[in-house]
């Protein structure tokens, strides 16, 4: 299908030194720290391959992963494809013999399966599930290996990992290509994860008729007739569940081109974000399910955004994109990747939290490296490789710079080349310059500086857009090769002709501190510097002062430290004032995000 859009791969894009970047690293670290012997444990076991008769047996991994889970299996594929993905960005030649020993592992646990089934679970999982016997959660499982397989292929560029997923795939076709579609319906009554997904997904790559029967199976047509009629079949229902399988009518959309599938994702996106409202962070979900349009304050708890509804909302949101081209879901996805991906992941140790508490005196709980596994420290380690993709789109003659990341891309599509090496925030180029022209705060300045050094000389038709950010609060400021210039702007992107040039530009936009009122309960209140959500270090849930004048509420707060601004703030008003940082900077501080505004209008 034709695409506004297509997001760079991660093959593009080098990312430079910045907060992401290190983020990261430490999430490259931790896939490091993850031996492959006790990773492949429960597929060895499942194969016939391991044995341990001692009264203590040598098994490492436990929780999800432990040898009595029904999930077992599940975190092999997340780490697959989170090194495939760590690889194609910065070609770390020591995962990449780590993942491939595991490739030639699993064909030697397939073969000795029979040649075909690779799970880390028994078939008959399947069989109950057709039952209706529901033990565990068998094609969510299976879907994590899979997807691991094929980001091995797509993204490392390894055959053999196609041809174990294709083997596995033909242990499926034989067992539903004969299932009525009423008996279909009762097995997709369970959670499926994204296994529709990889089944279009292998279907684009080989084109084999097996994979359109597959797609075609695996398609919960109830879900997808309610969205057809813009029902809101989300309220109250587990969001990850839907999140995955929407994500696979997108993949049906794209290699069918039957309009359908697109507006049920749009709709899906509608109910489930525009209609619906969120947290200050940009998420919609509490304790696993979607909460109730705009009813926020009484899913305030210990539960609230899950990571792993996170993470596949922004590749719902990146899809939608590359379609439409609506900055929104750019926006969106800025929102989240700073008070979701970041705030849930330890910036230690790349620890996962299952959930980002938001009620008073809360603290995130982070995951063990080696007795918990849960579905959102696969989705974790997933999103710490990703940080590459999303931050640029282009199409013949444009590209976008959506995210503001360090980074640099190279571009040789379309017969042309372009290279784009983008600095942004407070240390990026001219931003001193630009406090001369259009001076703000003499301590904290409110401009935020992207710049972008680009080499379009061999792109004779190019054109650079870059997002205005949801945040930005006065009109932007561009300078081309250190001169300050009038622009074009339409759908909030500042347009940048380049062709066959080489420019050095700089734009400025507007960071502030704002208050944010909940939605449906407007006098509770949380802030934000730019995108990032502020954590205030108490337990209390009240604040003084007028939300109006809400520099007399917050000031900056140890705001710089050697090279480099803080977003740290305090308050003026509380008989023991409260010191506010950014909710992803937040290990292991007790911490608040809603406070109730006591005599503010």
């Amino acid at each position: 299908m034709n695409k506004i859009f297509e997001s760079a791969k991660p093959q593009q894009v080098r990312l430079l030194d910045s907060e992401i970047r290190r983020r990261f690293q430490v999430n490259e670290d931790l896939l490091l720290r993850y031996q492959s012997k006790d990773l492949l444990r429960s597929y060895y076991f499942e194969a016939g391959l391991w044995k341990d008769n001692s009264e203590n047996p040598k098994i490492e991994h436990w929780g999800w992963e432990g040898p009595t889970s029904e999930i077992r299996g599940h975190f092999v594929g997340h780490w697959l494809s989170a090194a495939a993905i760590t690889y194609a960005s910065d070609g770390n030649r020591e995962l990449l013999g780590r993942a491939e020993y595991m490739l030639d592992e699993l064909e030697r646990c397939q073969k000795a399966n029979g040649g075909e089934w690779i799970g880390a679970i028994p078939e008959k999982q399947l069989r109950w599930t057709e039952e209706g016997r529901n033990f565990g959660v068998p094609l969510y499982n299976l879907h994590k290996i899979i997807m691991g397989l094929i980001d091995m292929y797509v993204y490392a560029g390894n055959c053999k990992a196609l041809e174990i997923v294709g083997h596995f795939a033909d242990w499926f076709y034989r067992w539903v290509k004969d299932i009525p579609t009423d008996r279909m319906d009762i097995i997709m009554e369970t959670e499926t994860g994204g296994i529709l997904e990889e089944w279009c997904r292998l279907y684009e790559i080989t084109g084999e008729e097996k994979y359109q029967v597959l797609m075609e199976k695996f398609l919960r047509r109830p879900l997808f007739h309610a969205l057809l009629e813009n029902k809101d079949v989300l309220t109250n229902m587990h969001a990850n569940t839907t999140i995955p399988e929407i994500l696979g009518i997108a993949r049906m959309y794209e290699v069918t081109g039957n309009p359908e599938y697109l507006k049920a994702v749009k709709n899906y996106w509608s109910i489930a974000v525009t209609k619906r409202g969120g947290f200050v962070t940009g998420g919609q979900t509490s304790g696993e399910v979607w909460i109730p349009p705009f009813h926020i304050r009484e899913r305030l708890g210990k539960l609230n955004q899950e990571h792993c509804a996170v993470y596949n909302m922004m590749r719902l949101a990146e899809f939608l994109y590359q379609y439409t081209g609506d900055i929104e879901f750019e926006n969106y996805r800025e929102l989240n990747l700073y008070n979701g991906i970041l705030a849930q992941q330890n910036p230690n140790t790349g620890a996962a939290a299952y959930y980002l508490p938001m009620q008073a005196g809360s603290r995130k709980i982070w995951s063990t490296e080696k007795k918990s596994f849960w579905c959102c420290c696969g989705s974790g380690i997933q999103a710490g490789a990703s940080h590459g993709m999303g931050i640029y789109a282009e199409n013949k003659n444009q590209i976008a710079v959506n995210q503001f990341i360090p980074s640099v891309l190279t571009s040789d599509r379309w017969e042309r080349k372009v290279k784009i090496t983008q600095q942004s925030g407070m240390a990026a180029k001219n931003v001193q310059k630009l406090i001369g022209i259009n001076a703000g705060s003499v301590n904290y300045p409110e401009a935020f500086s992207v710049y972008l050094n680009i080499d379009a000389s061999e792109a004779p038709d190019m054109t650079v857009l870059v997002r205005i950010p949801f945040w930005n609060q006065k009109d932007p400021v561009l300078l081309v090769n250190g001169e300050q210039v009038d622009y074009y702007m339409e759908n909030s992107c500042i347009y940048i002709p380049c062709g066959s040039k080489k420019l050095e530009v700089s734009i400025f936009f507007y960071q502030a501190l704002t208050v944010h009122e909940m939605s449906g309960c407007s006098e509770m209140i949380a802030f934000r510097h730019g995108p990032v959500v502020l954590a205030g270090m108490t337990e209390k849930d009240t604040i003084h002062g007028e939300r109006g004048q809400i520099q007399n509420m917050l000031v900056h707060h140890n705001e710089r430290i050697w090279g480099s601004w803080t977003r740290e703030f305090r308050t003026t008003q509380e008989e023991v004032n409260i010191n506010f940082k950014p909710l992803y900077e937040v290990a292991d501080e007790t911490y608040t995000v809603y406070f109730i505004n006591e005599n503010g209008e």
